[in-house]
């Protein structure tokens, strides 16, 4: 069973029968994708899925088309108390070449994942 609590934009998931978990803190530069400017190509920021072995990858071809996340497909209105639990974390960027010196590949995007009473 999970806990989720939003503090000042920070997730905390704690496992209520072991009262450890982790904090997931948005990295500085993840965007939210109802504020992108390539919105509604981002779908969303968080999804809190059942953990199924057959739901490793979500379908899209990176290379095109269809480019967007297709993790919608998994959602199913089940309940996730007492199962194994993935989050997919989804951070946005708009990624334009044509500012980026050659070669360049500086996009870090991401959480940070702090163990909580580990």
């Amino acid at each position: 069973m999970i806990h989720l609590e939003n503090v000042n934009g920070e997730l905390n998931i704690e496992h209520i029968d072991r009262d450890k978990g982790y904090d997931i803190i948005p990295g500085s530069d993840d965007g939210i994708a109802t504020r992108s400017p390539d919105w509604p190509f981002p779908r969303g920021d968080l999804w809190f899925l059942r953990y199924r072995g057959t739901e490793i990858d979500d379908g899209s071809i990176a290379v095109g088309p269809p480019y967007e996340a297709e993790l919608d497909r998994f959602i199913n209105g089940e309940s996730l108390k007492g199962k194994d639990v993935v989050v997919w974390y989804s951070g946005h960027f708009t990624h334009d070449v044509s500012s980026e010196p050659a070669g360049s590949h500086g996009h870090v995007v991401g959480p940070k994942l702090v163990p909580v009473d580990w």
